[in-house]
């Protein structure tokens, strides 16, 4: 998930990443905290929360990081041109 966020940050995107990882990260963990959580009082299902929500906002940040690369090679900017 950080290489990701880190990757958009990094091609000028830097709102993109951070409003992704508030919803994601904070999101996914209160309503899960509200829901499955309610519904069944362990610790265990504490914890899974954890990885499911990093997991979910890793695909979602995936999902920016693959339009905004996208986006880049529609204009017709390239790796190499960044270099020189």
């Amino acid at each position: 998930m950080e290489v990701l966020a880190g990757s958009l940050r990094g091609m000028g995107y830097s709102v993109l990443p951070m409003l992704v990882s508030i919803a994601g990260v904070c999101g996914i963990r209160i309503t899960w905290i509200y829901t499955l959580f309610a519904i069944n009082h362990t610790l265990e299902s504490l914890y899974v929360s954890y990885p499911i929500s990093w997991t979910i906002t890793a695909c979602i940040h995936l999902i920016c990081f693959m339009f905004v690369r996208r986006k880049f090679t529609l204009k017709g900017i390239t790796q190499t041109d960044s270099i020189s």
